[in-house]
């Protein structure tokens, strides 16, 4: 059973975060809703959730400091360093899904990681970033921006290589915010 409702489970996810408010799994009826928080001990990589995206499939993607999971409703399919590869680094930072539906990673090294036909491919990069990945988007012709917190912008492109299927990212545009 894949989610629809993802904000309210966000809400739960978020205070996964916070171990005063949700310390153990709790299920409470209000209204009709039930609330349930998921931890680690549910399967989830990590208990301090730093982003969250539904994909158009339906999974909730959650990602943690410890991995990225994938979420379909009743259980959890853990990716990170150690099962998946390109996904080294395992602290995740931002999650963002393009309208092609594919799924962009950010990490906290400042690496770039992208999902696509059930694989994971490494950003390409003309210069070794550093800072993360605090956000991402697409303007109205579908170019897949990020935003760091060193204050740069940069647009990433996604390309097939045209080689054994593999997808190659390259970070083509980038330019700094200064503070004046």
């Amino acid at each position: 059973m894949l989610l629809r409702a993802w904000p309210l489970l966000a809400i739960v996810f978020a205070g996964c975060a916070c171990p005063a408010v949700f310390s153990a799994t709790v299920t409470v009826a209000e209204g009709g809703y039930s609330i349930r928080a998921w931890e680690t001990e549910d399967g989830l990589p990590q208990n301090t959730v730093t982003a969250i995206t539904q994909t158009r499939e339906g999974y909730l993607w959650i990602g943690t400091l410890g991995g990225l999971a994938r979420f379909d409703g009743e259980r959890f399919q853990v990716f990170d360093g150690v099962n998946s590869t390109n996904l080294e680094d395992g602290r995740i930072i931002s999650l963002f899904e393009d309208a092609s539906g594919v799924l962009w990673i950010g990490l906290d090294s400042g690496r770039i990681t992208s999902y696509r036909d059930g694989k994971f491919y490494p950003a390409e990069a003309g210069r070794n970033f550093r800072s993360r990945v605090l956000a991402m988007g697409a303007d109205e012709k579908g170019a897949v921006w990020l935003f760091r917190n060193d204050g740069s912008l940069v647009r990433a492109d996604a390309t097939d290589s045209g080689s054994a299927g593999e997808m190659i990212v390259r970070l083509v545009l980038g330019f700094a915010c200064s503070g004046h």
